[in-house]
C-alpha cells in the first residue's frame, strides 16, 4: 500500500516522463526538495567545520560519505511525495534494451569526451587563466576532490558508477520532470541545470550547458540512460588526467 505523501494530496502526484512530448500536469509542491537540500547541507556544513581535524585520508573519504550519504533518505523523501514509476525515468528492461535508448547514449558518451578533451586541452595551454576544467589531484594531494589518484580505485567505484546515477536521478530525474511538471520543459531545463551548474562552483557554465545538452539527449532517448552514461563518461576521462 503507497503512503501519502507528506506535502501534496494523495491525488497529487509526479505524471510526466521523459520523451519529446509536450506535457504538464497537476501542480507538485516543491516542499520535498526543500526538505532535502537540508538533508545535503546540513552534513556539508558539518564536513566543512571539522575538515581540519580530519586526516588527508579520511578526508578524502569523509567528502564522499557527507557528499553522497544523505542520497538514499533522500530518494525516499522523494519517492513517497512524487511517487513515479520506473517507467517515467525510462529504465524498464524494455527501454533499456531499445535501440533508440542505445543509439542517444553513444551519442552522450562521444560528446562528453569530445567536450572534455577540449577544455583540457584548452586548459592545459596557455588560456588555463580564463577556461577551468576540474583535474584530479596527484598523489599525496589529500582529499580535496571527490575524484582522487591516490585512491582510484574508490574514485572509479564511486566516481564513475555511483555519483552519475544518483546526480541524474536527482538533477535530470526528481527535479527536472517535477519542474516540467509545474512550469513547462523549458523552464524545467533552465532551472535544474542552473541548480546543477552552481553546485559545481567555477565550472558552472560548463556544466549548466553540459546539464542543457543532457537533458536533450534523454528526451530523445526517453531514458536517463544517455546522461547516466555521459556522465560516467566524463568523470572517468576526469579520473584518467592523472593516471596516464
Amino acid at each position: 500500500m503507497t503512503k501519502d505523501p507528506w506535502f501534496n494530496s494523495g491525488l497529487h502526484r509526479l505524471t510526466v516522463s521523459l520523451g519529446r512530448q509536450r506535457q504538464r500536469g497537476d501542480r507538485l509542491d516543491l516542499s520535498a526538495f526543500w526538505l532535502y537540500g537540508l538533508l545535503w547541507v546540513l552534513p556539508l556544513l558539518a564536513a566543512i567545520l571539522f575538515e581540519r581535524l580530519l586526516s588527508p585520508a579520511g578526508n578524502y573519504y569523509g567528502a564522499w560519505v557527507f557528499t553522497y550519504a544523505p542520497a538514499l533518505p533522500g530518494f525516499y523523501i522523494l519517492q513517497r511525495e512524487f511517487r513515479p514509476g520506473i517507467l517515467q525515468f525510462g529504465m524498464t528492461r524494455s527501454q533499456l534494451r531499445s535501440r533508440r535508448v542505445w543509439m542517444w547514449s553513444s551519442v552522450a558518451v562521444f560528446v562528453s569526451v569530445l567536450w572534455f578533451g577540449v577544455l583540457y586541452w584548452v586548459a592545459s595551454g596557455a588560456d588555463a587563466a580564463v577556461y577551468s576544467v576540474p583535474v584530479a589531484p596527484p598523489d599525496g594531494a589529500g582529499g580535496q576532490t571527490l575524484l582522487s589518484c591516490s585512491h582510484p580505485v574508490f574514485a572509479t567505484f564511486v566516481g564513475v558508477l555511483a555519483a552519475p546515477a544518483i546526480e541524474e536521478f536527482i538533477f535530470r530525474g526528481y527535479l527536472y520532470l517535477v519542474l516540467r511538471q509545474n512550469k513547462g520543459s523549458r523552464f524545467a531545463a533552465l532551472a535544474s541545470s542552473a541548480v546543477f551548474g552552481i553546485l559545481h562552483g567555477p565550472n558552472a557554465p560548463a556544466v549548466f550547458a553540459q546539464s542543457l545538452l543532457y537533458i536533450y539527449l534523454d528526451n530523445q532517448a526517453g531514458s536517463l540512460c544517455p546522461s547516466m552514461i555521459g556522465h560516467a563518461a566524463w568523470n572517468g576521462a576526469l579520473l584518467l588526467t592523472c593516471l596516464h
